[in-house]
């Protein structure tokens, strides 16, 4: 008896071994959400499909897109380029001539991939019953093994046979019978089967007609509004998606089984109503519903399935309304009713690595929060923190040295709460705080110790609360941007003066950012607008400012929109990047006598992002952005960007200015919040040997629309 029990176990634990491993399938995948925010025409999708050129192409119940996983290519019935009969599209599919078909409520498209453009009906062959084809309510077509195109439309099942130019040389059809329209077709071994009302059925040919044959005795409807949704053959098996569950038939034992379902039970469907399935390079078997997406373990037999969690930019599906699925590999595409598309895809983009063991000296409990980061001469990272003070980091050794607030002491640093880090070009470290003003350490001595700077003790220093600095080498000095303006540092003197602005706003919630630009002017980054200081005057009367202050929205002259600038940066071209609050990227196009010019980037140029809190460049000249939602890399001679995220490691999102780094002697971004310090690297894919060639996906004239990238569009530039 007590063998037997063991026995069962071993057995019982074994199934639930595999039951455990398959219900991490999905913990495997990192997944983006790429919606009607990133250029999609409406986040309700209706198919999804690769084209041979690498393409992805979505359809949705507002048009259909080519998608070259930077921006869209939109096509529908107001178009002005890439038109459509109608803009609620159903189905795609390729076919041997690199056309794509395009099935919605008002009938037939066809697009030559190569070009973008699209194909007349007579290039198929004049007859009067492709005229009817091509103007039908088409729900589904797909091309089968000897290159025949099969189309469902609400009234008929056509089967068009092509020879090897696309021209259609024979034509089959079956008229549907009232309440049993062709709901799914597929192909099988031996031909086509299709579902039928509540019946499935294989398609033959016959005369210039198709004609039904039952598919199997052993396959009966389940019930009087059986309909079937899809279809999916696999190997022995036909798996049956249907509104009332799953079904797999048998082929060798002629036998079928239904799959249950429950919101709660382990093993089982989320839903009974299969909207599609699709099987991955690796044999899994993804199934989608009205409530999640479904894996089938083929060990034991059952299913496990995620739903859209509460937050869904952390991880996991942004809708539960799964309408049409496409594998590309192991990489899922799940078309939704209402979220657009979730791509679940196995690879990350970057290397993301915690740097170092650092001994946060911390309140226990209490996590660091980086607030800074920048590198010395010699290599060493300096990281600022909240609470935990100041750190000196070898990244080759990961060694680290701390430096905290002694109390009594006037040699310690001046707080544990550090703000951002300056090292000026003396080698000086300024470490200036939120609450106790400025902390400066001469780096050219071998055991240095701080020296204190506060409005209690130095006179001039008439501010506590600093976020931003920049040296000055016109006036040889150093600007700090804090709550009540600016402060100037005199090295040459040592003396702090606070520097007012002839306007009525001198006080601000934040000042984001300075930056000296190559024309020596300091750009004033604050919550209340941008202002563009000549340093030279300055340097005159080392008390007025000549400036322009630009407060409203930096695009838009008739805007009263207050900006909120919260990062000034300057690239090694000379170029000037901000980031706003609520208003995104923007870069200086034109800078004639003071009249400054913006282009702003937004959605229509691939970024997604409303707030941008820092901006650096890597060795290539790419500029890397800190948005709400991670990181943003714009490849500046594509104008092209590329977003990361929790997806691709990065455990924080919102860096502050302060926070992103890029080392050029390291070649890494450095960036850090509320999980430590991490250093981000590209990811080099797998295989990737040697040079290949670029293809360019789509052009833009003038500033004009998007267009398909070929000889024609191509050969003026």
């Amino acid at each position: 008896m007590r063998l037997l029990l063991l026995t069962l176990c071993i057995l019982l634990g074994g199934n639930n071994l595999r039951l455990e491993a398959k219900k991490h399938f999905f913990s495997n995948y990192n997944f983006c959400h790429i919606t009607e925010e990133a250029g999609l025409p409406n986040n309700s999708v209706t198919a999804v499909m690769k084209d041979s050129f690498g393409y992805i192409w979505v359809a949705t119940q507002d048009g259909l897109a080519r998608y070259d996983g930077y921006r869209f290519l939109s096509y529908g019935v107001k178009e002005p380029l890439y038109r459509l009969k109608g803009n609620y599209v159903y189905t795609l599919c390729e076919d041997r001539q690199k056309r794509l078909w395009v099935g919605s409520e008002a009938g037939l498209d066809l697009i030559d991939l190569r070009t973008g453009l699209s194909v007349p009906a007579a290039d198929l062959g004049a007859t009067s019953e492709l005229s009817t084809l091509f103007n039908s309510f088409v729900r589904s077509v797909i091309q089968t093994t000897d290159g025949s195109i099969w189309v469902v439309t609400d009234k008929m099942l056509w089967c068009l046979e092509l020879d090897r130019s696309g021209v259609v040389t024979d034509c089959y059809r079956m008229q549907a019978e009232a309440d049993e329209s062709v709901s799914a077709i597929a192909e099988i071994e031996g031909g086509v089967c299709a579902g039928v009302g509540n019946c499935i059925y294989r398609i033959v040919k016959e005369g210039d007609k198709l004609r039904k044959q039952q598919l199997s005795e052993s396959i009966v409807p389940f019930s009087d509004d059986w309909r079937i949704s899809c279809l999916q053959a696999d190997g022995d098996f036909l798996w049956i998606g249907s509104n009332r569950g799953l079904f797999r038939y048998y082929r060798q034992t002629k036998t079928m089984k239904r799959y249950r379902y429950s919101s709660h039970r382990e093993g089982m469907l989320s839903q009974a109503y299969i909207t599609d399935m699709k099987l991955t390079s690796d044999g899994s078997l993804v199934v989608s519903t009205f409530n999640g997406l479904n894996v089938y373990d083929r060990e034991s037999d059952t299913f496990s399935f995620i739903r859209r969690v509460e937050n869904s930019e952390e991880r996991g599906l942004n809708s539960n309304i799964i309408v049409c699925l496409f594998t590309d590999g192991q990489d899922i595409w799940a078309g939704t009713q209402d979220g657009g598309v979730n791509l679940l895809y196995l690879s990350r983009r970057l290397e993301v690595s915690r740097l170092g063991d650092i001994p946060w000296r911390l309140s226990p409990g209490r996590t660091p929060q980086i607030s800074a980061v920048t590198e010395d001469k010699k290599g060493n990272l300096w990281i600022g923190t909240i609470e935990g003070g100041l750190y000196r980091m070898n990244p080759q050794t990961e060694s680290v040295q701390h430096y905290a607030f002694t109390p009594n002491s006037s040699t310690s640093i001046i707080s544990n709460n550090v703000n951002g880090i300056l090292i000026d070009s003396d080698n000086h470290l300024w470490a200036y705080t939120w609450g106790a003003g400025i902390s400066e350490l001469d780096l050219n001595k071998s055991q240095p110790v701080f020296r204190q700077h506060s409005n209690g003790e130095v006179p001039g220093l008439e501010d506590d609360f600093i976020m931003s600095a920049v040296e000055d080498p016109v006036n040889k000095g150093i600007w700090f941007g804090a709550t009540h303006g600016l402060i100037f540092y005199d090295k040459s003197q040592e003396r702090f003066s606070r520097i007012n602005l002839d306007v009525d706003v001198n006080e601000f919630e934040s000042v984001g950012s300075l930056c000296v630009d190559r024309k020596n002017r300091l750009w004033f980054g604050t919550s209340e607008g941008l202002f563009i200081i000549d340093l030279f005057s300055f340097a005159r009367s080392r008390r007025h400012l000549n400036y322009v202050y630009l407060r409203y929205k930096l695009d838009d002259k008739k805007s009263t929109q207050v900006e909120r600038i919260n990062s000034v940066f300057q690239d090694s071209r000379g170029v000037i990047w901000l980031g706003g609050k609520g208003t995104g990227l923007y870069r200086v196009i034109a800078d004639d006598m003071n009249r400054f010019q913006f282009r702003h980037y937004g959605p229509a140029e691939g970024f997604d992002e409303k707030t941008v809190y820092g901006v650096t460049e890597d060795e290539l000249g790419n500029i890397w952005i800190a948005t709400e939602n991670g990181l943003s890399r714009l490849l500046v001679n594509s104008d092209t960007f590329i977003a990361y995220g929790k997806s691709d490691g990065l455990l924080d999102k919102g860096y502050d200015a302060n926070a992103l780094y890029f080392s050029q002697q390291y070649n890494r971004l450095y960036c850090g919040k509320d999980h430590g310090l991490y250093q981000v690297q590209l990811r080099k894919p797998a295989g990737l040997m040697g040079s290949h060639g670029v293809k360019v996906s789509s052009v833009r004239i003038n500033e004009g629309s998007w267009m398909y990238a070929e000889k024609k569009s191509l050969s003026g530039l």
